[in-house]
């Protein structure tokens, strides 16, 4: 990774970074199930070991490449500061071979017993026009930000043969089917921020986002049935409509900030939030019946006849900060909050699908950090995350969010040395 930086002009600043990134297993020892997979068939894990001797098409990677550019250009159109962004990425990620996740098939329909892995690969762009403006006890902050996301996902079928005669070490790939549905998204918003300084010590922030969001899934044949007929079972199939959805939502936020004094600072804070159930893994699935060596769709779940509302989160939060006034001293931040959903989400982890329930989720907790600085430079502090997920049932009330998609509480304690000189 690296950037580099040029000064156009006194008041024009041109950035610029990049980033490539690639981490893939190298390694020749991998899991052997023992030979034929007896290890998994007959559920005996003395006969699962590590071993040598491993070589898979498909390994465990992330190959990343970023780059991303900003242009700023200051007291222009009347005093204002202008930025401009604009991103890309393109990130492809391998899974390790593993027992492929296709549930009981049908009568009349047997498969052997085999390995496969997962690929998805992702290209996203965007740019960003914002434009800054203070006067007097103001200061404005508006713009528009465009999004692009493509994103494909298939799994590699490995030869039962290959991989059954070393335990799961040595897999050649067959085919690739199709995992997802290619899904394109697309997203224009237009913002704009306000703060005003009431006073010295009061200060109010509040601003609207305006986002349209657009989902668009490519028709897609069932994953169970491409594998059917990759193992010789049928040699067509329906395909499952897609289609697009359209999402249009205005969020707002506002905040009140005071401060005591220069260290001491608390805040009363709102803001909305919205996100998009992944459609790749919401649709593409259904119900097929074969039939003269072709797999007929009987029902399905599309993007078309079904759409999936967005989730809206509303949250409160009210906190308070201690910033050290001097190199050394004590800093503290802490804030208790509550957000509430009107989706909750569900993860079907043998089908590996998405979908929304018409339950609220709520998720409240305290969120706090704290650390003291030596005159030395020595520094001590930790930080906590105490939080409870939950969802409204209609016969049991408030209950546990599934592990699946809730966030743990968790606590850190660090310790760290800062010195500006070295003798």
């Amino acid at each position: 990774m690296g950037g580099i930086s040029a000064k156009l002009a006194p008041n024009q600043d041109l950035n610029a970074d990049l980033q490539y990134y690639n981490s893939k297993v190298r390694n020749k020892k991998w899991l052997s199930f023992g030979r034929i997979f007896v290890g998994f068939t007959a559920k005996n894990p003395d006969l699962i070991n590590v071993w040598s001797g491993a070589d898979s098409d498909l390994v465990p990677r992330t190959e990343r490449f970023m780059a991303n550019l900003n242009y700023n250009v200051r007291n222009i159109w009347g005093g204002q500061n202008l930025i401009l962004q604009a991103y890309g990425r393109r990130e492809e990620v391998d899974f390790g071979a593993s027992f492929a996740e296709v549930p009981k098939p049908p009568a009349g329909v047997v498969l052997p017993v085999f390995l496969s892995s997962a690929r998805g690969n992702t290209n996203a762009y965007g740019a960003k026009l914002v434009l800054n403006k203070k006067w007097n006890s103001f200061n404005f902050t508006y713009g528009v930000d465009v999004d692009l996301e493509n994103f494909t996902g298939d799994q590699a079928i490995f030869n039962p043969q290959k991989s059954a005669q070393s335990g799961g070490l040595v897999n050649q790939t067959d085919a690739f089917v199709g995992r997802y549905p290619d899904t394109k998204t697309s997203a224009l918003s237009g913002f704009i921020q306000a703060n005003w300084n009431i006073t010295e010590k009061l200060t109010f922030s509040g601003g609207v986002r305006q986002q349209l969001i657009n989902v668009k899934l490519d028709d897609f044949v069932g994953f169970k049935e491409q594998v059917y007929m990759h193992f010789g079972y049928g040699n067509s199939a329906d395909a499952v409509k897609g289609g697009k959805n359209n999402y249009d939502v205005t969020l707002l936020n506002a905040s009140l900030l005071y401060k005591f004094n220069p260290s001491w600072q608390t805040w009363l804070n709102f803001s909305q939030g919205f996100a998009v159930p992944d459609a790749a893994k919401s649709y593409g699935f259904g119900k097929y019946q074969l039939s003269n060596n072709r797999w007929n769709l009987l029902n399905s779940m599309n993007i078309a006849e079904q759409p999936l509302s967005g989730i809206k989160t509303d949250q409160v939060e009210l906190g308070f900060r201690h910033n050290r006034t001097s190199e050394d001293g004590l800093s503290a931040q802490g804030s208790v909050f509550y957000a509430l959903s009107n989706k909750t989400l569900k993860i079907d982890n043998a089908a590996f699908t998405i979908s929304l329930l018409d339950q609220k989720l709520r998720n409240y907790g305290f969120e706090g950090a704290v650390s003291y600085r030596f005159a030395q430079g020595l520094e001590l502090g930790g930080n906590v995350l105490l939080m409870q997920s939950e969802t409204e049932t209609v016969d049991k009330g408030w209950q546990n969010q599934s592990v699946y998609t809730t966030n743990p509480s968790k606590f850190m304690v660090f310790t760290g040395w800062n010195a500006k000189a070295f003798h």
